[in-house]
Formats: structure tokens, sequence, C-alpha cells
């Protein structure tokens, strides 16, 4: 299956994209530059203030209105904690990343097993409507204190951020510390002699 991505910033005032599958046109984006959208770019920004009452804090990350970022979205690496506090939800968080692999590798192992080689991708899996099984959410992991978001994050601590959602009306941007950058578009370029 051939895929080509085409970009065309010949005019001036707008950028559009095109991702062709076998001649089909599978991906088309555009961006102008009124309708500049943020959304997915990661930004280094700074924490503004903390807002306890709403669990969240609002990041200045070079816009003109400030970014929300949602306590359940900040990493614990951001976590301004004692070390032994830190250490114990590292470890919580490493044992539940090992178990996640675990689960997969063993999962694999049993498609493998009974000749079943296609990928078990959970959005396939929503998209075809003949699967009638509900895609398992990760369960959340309640560590033995609870912090409170003023406890964990400070005014002008620099953190990196994701834009979750755009600006919409007189809201900022929602943010996160949970960077992920999809592979849909990499390029890859051949080797050159």
């Amino acid at each position: 299956m051939e895929k080509n991505l085409y970009i065309d910033a010949s005019h001036p005032n707008e950028t559009r994209v095109v991702l062709k599958s076998n001649g089909n046109i599978e991906d088309y984006e555009y961006e102008g530059i009124k309708n500049a959208l943020i959304k997915n770019n990661i930004y280094l920004g700074k924490v503004s203030r903390v807002e306890p009452s709403l669990q969240a804090a609002f990041v200045d990350f070079g816009r003109e209105r400030h970014g929300f970022l949602s306590f359940n979205d900040i990493q614990s690496d951001y976590y301004q904690l004692p070390q032994s506090d830190l250490d114990k939800i590292k470890q919580e968080e490493e044992k539940a990343r090992e178990e996640l692999q675990k689960e997969s590798e063993e999962k694999e192992e049993k498609n493998i097993e009974e000749g079943n080689l296609e990928i078990d991708d959970p959005v396939d899996k929503k998209n075809d409507q003949t699967v009638t099984e509900e895609v398992k959410k990760p369960e959340k992991i309640y560590h033995k204190k609870r912090y409170k978001i003023q406890e964990v994050i400070k005014p002008n601590q620099v953190i990196l951020v994701q834009v979750l959602k755009d600006e919409r009306g007189l809201k900022g941007a929602a943010l996160s510390t949970f960077i992920s950058i999809a592979g849909k578009y990499i390029v890859l370029m051949p080797n050159t002699p």
C-alpha cells in the first residue's frame, strides 16, 4: 500500500496537507493565517497561578490567553514533593507500566499461537462495527495519599505542555504535561549515498 504526503505552502496565507493512499485522499488538512490551530503543539510554559478551587493551574505558554492545566493532566515528574513520596509514586507508576506491558505481551503471544496475525488495534476495533467487545479502559491507580494541586505545583514553575483543545470563545487552551507525538505523519527519508 503506497502512501504519499503532499504539502502545498505556495500560497502565502494558507498551507495545505494531503495524505494519499493508493491514489485516494485519506486525509486533508489546511491551516490559514486567520485560523492557525495550535492543538497538539508542544510549548515550554510557566505556571502563572494555581487555582485550588478548580484543582487546576493556568499556564503562560506564549499565547494571548493562558492555558488551563487540570490536576489530572499533570505528570508526576513535575510534582514538587518530598523525595520519599516521589519515589513511592514512581514505583507505583512503574509497576502499572510493567503490568500493562506484560498483559500486552501475553495477548500478543496468544494471538500468535492461535494463528491470528492481525494487529490488535483499539482504534480499528472501535471503527469496526462487527466487533461487539468493548475496549477496556485502564484502571485508575489511586495513591495512598491524595495530593492537592497547590501541594505539587507552584507558581513560576517551568513545565513542558501539549495543547489538548484549542482556545474557544473566551476560554484558553486545555493543556497536558503528558506529551504524545503521533507517528501518523512521520516522514522517513531514504538513505542517500
